[in-house]
């Protein structure tokens, strides 16, 4: 069961991507129910890098973990914005999105410091 739901959207050639990224309830950890399921933390994009840097003209070409932590960052953002996402995104959310910033947009102050919204 769907608690809640947000699109990504992204232009990828002659195309529109769109990412949408569910919480779903579930009694315990996730890896219970699919025991094949990788945990993703903060940590994962200091072991995979930054996004390629592009120019203000340019098409961002974002990797699927790219998008992944986007929308992860987007869900941390929607705990300070959206009463309905606040209302879902409780116990072990809360705990696991408080070690992200809470992000819009992945800009990069520089090529190893993500911007935020603090």
């Amino acid at each position: 069961m769907t608690q809640y739901s947000t699109p990504e959207w992204r232009i990828d050639g002659q195309h529109i991507v769109l990412t949408y990224m569910a919480v779903i309830a579930a009694a315990d950890l996730v890896r219970a129910d699919w025991p094949g399921a990788m945990p993703i933390s903060d940590e994962l994009l200091p072991t995979v890098g930054n996004p390629a840097p592009h120019g203000a003209a340019e098409v961002p070409a974002p990797r699927y973990v790219d998008v992944l932590m986007h929308g992860l960052r987007h869900l941390r953002f929607l705990l300070d914005t959206d009463v309905g996402a606040r209302d879902v995104l409780t116990g072990r959310w809360t705990q696991h999105l408080a070690a992200m910033e809470p992000a819009l947009a992945g800009m990069y102050l520089s090529q190893e410091t993500p911007a935020s919204l603090r």
